[in-house]
């Protein structure tokens, strides 16, 4: 019977990835998370699923030297999926040096030493991993660029260390688009830095939005998500048949299928007016600035702790520059990889679903 390890199985997609194992597979899983006892039970409440006799738990904690010391007999297991990571844009260096970069690590190492049955290691990036890098972004290995950020930067490092130095592990690469919602239905089980932003919108606490109205803005389900990180993983096959060779997949639909930040304001401003709260309070659609603008402005009340507007510009300003970047992701790799199943989607259906259920529960923790 296959083995599977899931990282981050406390985190949005790595709960997502194990429900879709379990589901789909007789395999076991083994769970690490921090805090075993207290995460396990609040993950037993939010996904009463994993509530199985497949599922292992177990103690870990990324930072620790043997993070997965915890995991019973690692010659056995088959597959890992390394889920667990700070996606925060706005992470400090030194944490995204220790969880994101130094983490990853630790777990290619614990793959190449102490797996010796492993038929797949799945890695999970983000396709921001390309860095400020513009134009058309391909599903192979990135050149350094520059960085809006120290997550993005972290985890191409990550991404670079797969590749080179444990080259011999059975790896696979998934960078991620920004999940919108669980599903078409525009639910949603976490939020993210577009959900705050879209907040911050509704309440008039952005009057300026960095970013050039034509940008693409990439976003896609967890349903999405997790859907390809199962067929990558290859777990329902059997064994000796994972793929002749390592690929590179994005999770992510093409520009041309994509809401550009422009259609994205209005489309959120046409969702909030039907409001009747937001309407009384005559909120204005913000202005869109430049990245010298935004940055005067950003510097310019940095100093003022504790504000409203500085609260607001300090979850903006660590991805602002990606929003002057105009990309394209491929995903043929992706699409051969799902084939009929690849999701067709709507993008501003979705957001106008999403949106709806935002307003609906004021930005409630679940919809």
């Amino acid at each position: 019977m296959k083995r599977v390890l899931i990282t981050g199985a406390s985190g949005y997609m790595g709960a997502a990835t194990a429900l879709k194992v379990l589901r789909h597979t007789k395999a076991r899983l083994v769970l690490p998370v921090r805090g075993a006892v207290n995460r396990q039970q609040s993950l037993l409440e939010t996904y009463p699923d994993l509530r199985s006799e497949r599922v292992q738990w177990c103690d870990w904690e990324l930072e620790n030297d043997l993070p997965l010391s915890g995991v019973d007999d690692p010659s056995t297991i088959s597959h890992i999926i390394h889920c667990a990571a700070d996606t925060r844009f706005n992470i400090d260096e030194a944490t995204a040096n220790l969880v994101n970069r130094d983490g990853s690590l630790k777990v290619f190492e614990f793959a190449r030493r102490q797996c010796p049955q492993l038929e797949s290691f799945v890695y999970v990036s983000t396709v921001y991993a390309s860095g400020l890098k513009s134009g058309s972004i391909p599903e192979a290995p990135l050149p350094k660029e520059a960085f809006a950020n120290h997550y993005e930067r972290s985890k191409w490092e990550a991404e670079t260390a797969l590749m080179t130095d444990f080259s011999e592990l059975p790896w696979s690469l998934v960078r991620t688009a920004t999940v919108i919602a669980d599903n078409n239905s525009g639910g949603f089980t976490q939020q993210n830095a577009v959900h705050n932003t879209l907040k911050l919108l509704y309440y008039g606490l952005m009057s300026l939005v960095p970013g050039q109205e034509s940008t693409p803005v990439f976003l896609v389900t967890g349903e999405f998500c997790a859907q390809t990180l199962f067929a990558v993983s290859q777990i329902d096959r059997s064994q000796g048949s994972t793929q002749d060779s390592p690929s590179i997949f994005h999770v992510c639909h093409e520009k041309k299928d994509s809401l550009s930040l422009g259609q994205l304001i209005q489309l959120a401003f046409e969702s909030f007016e039907k409001d009747p709260d937001f309407s009384r309070r005559q909120v204005k659609r913000p202005l869109f600035v430049d990245q010298e603008a935004f940055s005067v402005l950003s510097e310019g009340v940095s100093g003022f702790g504790g504000s409203v507007v500085t609260e607001a510009l300090q979850s903006v300003t660590p991805f602002a520059n990606q929003l002057f970047v105009e990309k394209d992701f491929e995903n043929a790799n992706t699409r051969a990889l799902l084939g009929e199943s690849f999701p067709q989607v709507d993008a501003g259906e979705l957001l106008s679903k999403t949106l709806q259920r935002l307003i609906a529960s004021r930005w409630g923790r679940k919809s």
